[in-house]
């Protein structure tokens, strides 16, 4: 059985886009925050496997630029992994 996760204070702009994006998809706001929050939990387990494999034991967290592309750097990797 799922959660109940609540936003407070969040700008009336936000939630707007956020309507706005759904419904291009046709889906409901819930729905459209469901799929797109279960989407950032995978990358940021994506990006913690990743930065364990680079940075063993590292004990402070890293922050990536905010253009970095999470699935071309995976695909680079595994690229390079399977040339080897």
């Amino acid at each position: 059985m799922g959660v109940t996760v609540q936003v407070r204070d969040l700008d009336a702009g936000v939630q707007e886009r956020l309507k706005a994006a759904a419904a291009a998809r046709g889906q409901s706001l819930s729905e459209f925050l469901r799929i797109e929050l279960a989407r950032l939990a995978d990358q940021l387990d994506e990006k913690r496997r990743i930065t364990d494999i680079l940075f063993p034991g590292m004990s402070m967290p890293i922050t990536l630029h905010r253009d970095f592309d999470m699935q071309s750097f995976i695909d680079e990797m595994k690229a390079e992994r399977d040339s080897r």
